[in-house]
């Protein structure tokens, strides 16, 4: 055990005397993590634990900046501008992939601006309605859109959750009218309260309604149940594969920063990610925590993409932006 241990050392000190000066001194000054979500969400909840760990790391304290509101391009437009190796955005491919399609002008160029570090989890995405209600899975949400069309309402989170509900209201040929909020993560009081009848969106952003009783999850994102709802079956076995969206969460840099500085980036966030103590305070709220390097978040990227224009390709949607 003792001589594996120096082995491991013995090669992580040859990574970094292969690195450039820059890589191995940075950070030289605190690090923002810039989310396009408010406190509450699940971004935000996997970020302050990578806080606590990396911030010891680093040796730099990390501050979190919440940029909520936009459709994300707050968050973004921030961290573009900023141009800074120490200025890193935490957030979902979900809140860039629909831009293109809905919006001809973007304060951001993915391409130029934008370089994945590391995939940090899957984001489960859920359907979930009032216990009040009276509706116990998505067959019984459908026949009730029908029965009262237009008299349901809800909210879905941007980017590829809004676009894969059209998808799903489309196929269904339902209305259920779309609430827009600045922040999705204050759609949850509102359902639990009534206010609102359905949402498509985090999981782990509905996590206290649910251990309230108030909240009924109806249906899951992804190839497995969630143990924060496991009695919730996933869309695909509810017969509504359409709502199997997949959406990789993160940690991007600009693109300017040296392929060096982001493999050292990513080796700790990977490490700290994959930590089991981390592991089971993501997965209790609703995330599925999958670590892995930039380009396997690439690969994600790419994927995800493929998936955004085929949604778009039924919904009659053409790319309004060309970045």
């Amino acid at each position: 055990m003792i001589r594996k241990s120096l082995l491991g050392l013995c090669a992580f000190a040859g990574f970094l005397s292969a690195l450039p000066a820059a890589a191995q001194t940075w950070p030289t000054k605190p690090v923002r993590f810039i989310l396009p979500f408010g406190p509450g969400s699940g971004i935000d909840i996997t970020a302050r634990l990578l806080q606590d760990r990396l911030s010891s790391k680093w040796g730099q304290p990390i501050v979190i900046e919440h940029r909520p509101g936009g459709d994300a391009l707050i968050a973004i437009g921030a961290f573009a501008n900023a141009a800074d190796d120490h200025v890193l955005l935490y957030a979902s491919l979900a809140n860039f992939l629909a831009h293109p399609y809905q919006h001809e002008k973007l304060p951001y160029n993915l391409a130029r601006d934008i370089a994945p570090i590391a995939r940090v989890s899957e984001t489960v995405l859920s359907v979930s309605v009032p216990t009040a209600l009276g509706i116990n899975n998505l067959k019984e949400l459908v026949a009730r859109a029908h029965a009262e069309p237009g008299k349901l309402s809800g909210t879905s989170s941007a980017g590829i959750a809004a676009f894969t509900w059209s998808a799903f209201m489309k196929n269904e040929k339902i209305d259920i009218p779309q609430v827009p909020y600045r922040d999705a993560v204050m759609a949850p009081n509102d359902l639990s309260e009534g206010r609102l009848q359905v949402i498509f969106g985090a999981l782990a952003a509905i996590g206290p309604q649910l251990k309230s009783g108030k909240v009924k999850v109806i249906a899951v994102s992804g190839n497995s149940r969630s143990p924060l709802a496991p009695e919730a079956p996933t869309a695909a076995e509810a017969g509504f594969p359409v709502l199997n969206a997949a959406s990789s969460v993160g940690l991007f840099g600009p693109s300017s920063m040296s392929p060096e500085l982001r493999a050292r980036i990513g080796a700790d966030v990977v490490a700290a990610a994959s930590d089991p103590a981390f592991i089971e305070r993501v997965t209790i709220t609703g995330q599925a925590v999958a670590p892995a390097g930039a380009a396997a978040m690439e690969k994600s990227l790419q994927t995800q993409t493929e998936n955004v224009a085929e949604i778009a390709a039924q919904l009659n949607m053409k790319r309004l932006s060309r970045e």
